[in-house]
C-alpha cells in the first residue's frame, strides 16, 4: 500500500493475487464445497451459544496449528487442515456467519496474532481458537480457555490479550472463569438432549461426564 502525509494515511491499495483463471475458480469451488459441508454437519437447531462452541470444537479437532507459518487463510486451512492464527480466525469468522452467527475477526501487530469476536444474544465475547488448540498438536485435545471471555477476562488471563483493533466491547462477564469450559479436555458431544465431554483433572486422570 502507498502513504502519504504526516498521519501516514493510507491513500492508494495494491492487490496481489496468488491465483487466477482455472486455478481460481478450482479454489474458490473447493473453498465453497467444505465451507458447506461443515455447515451441513452443525445442528440448525442449535442456540447461537451451541454453534460457537460447535465450531470452535470442530475446527481444533479436525485442524492442527501451522509451524512452518506458510497458511493465512480460511481457503488452507479448510483444504489442509493446518494453518496460523489468521487462518483458524477467517474460517471460524466464515463457518459462523452462515450459521446466522455475527462474527468478526480481530487482530494486535503487538501481538502478532488474530482471533475472533462473536455475538451471543446482544453481547460480544472472544474466542481465539488457535490458543485452544494445543501445539504442538494433541489428537483429541480440545482447550477452552478462551472461548466466550469479557475484554477484561482475556486481558487477565495467563496469556493475555492486548493492544487489539475491536470495534465492540465484550462487557459480559457470564462465561469468565466457568469451570466447565476450565476443565473440559475434549470437544464437547451433543445426543439429544445430553452433552457429554472428557473432564481433566491435576492428575492427569481423566473421566467422561
Amino acid at each position: 500500500y502507498t502513504t502519504s502525509g504526516l498521519r501516514r494515511n493510507v491513500t492508494k491499495v495494491n492487490f496481489i493475487y496468488t491465483m487466477e483463471g482455472e486455478e481460481l475458480e478450482r479454489a474458490r469451488l473447493e473453498y465453497e464445497t467444505e465451507l458447506a459441508y461443515i455447515v451441513s454437519l452443525a445442528d440448525s437447531s442449535m442456540s447461537d451459544l451451541e454453534k460457537a462452541l460447535w465450531v470452535h470444537d470442530y475446527l481444533i479437532a479436525s485442524c492442527e496449528y501451522d509451524e512452518s507459518q506458510t497458511v493465512f487463510d480460511a481457503y488452507g486451512l479448510f483444504t489442509q487442515r493446518t494453518g496460523v492464527c489468521q487462518a483458524y480466525s477467517l474460517a471460524y469468522a466464515a463457518v459462523m456467519r452462515e450459521l446466522g452467527v455475527e462474527t468478526v475477526m480481530v487482530s494486535s501487530k503487538e501481538m502478532n496474532h488474530a482471533w475472533n469476536l462473536v455475538k451471543i444474544g446482544e453481547n460480544w465475547y472472544h474466542v481465539d481458537v488457535t490458543w485452544d488448540d494445543p501445539t504442538p498438536n494433541v489428537q483429541g485435545n480440545v482447550e477452552h480457555t478462551f472461548f466466550l471471555l469479557s475484554d477484561e477476562a482475556v486481558g487477565r488471563a495467563e496469556e493475555p490479550h492486548y493492544n487489539y483493533n475491536a470495534l465492540q466491547k465484550c462487557t459480559d462477564t457470564t462465561y469468565d472463569g466457568e469451570d466447565f469450559w476450565d476443565t473440559s479436555f475434549s470437544r464437547v458431544y451433543y445426543e439429544s438432549k445430553d452433552v457429554a465431554y472428557i473432564h481433566k483433572y491435576q492428575d492427569e486422570m481423566h473421566s467422561i461426564c
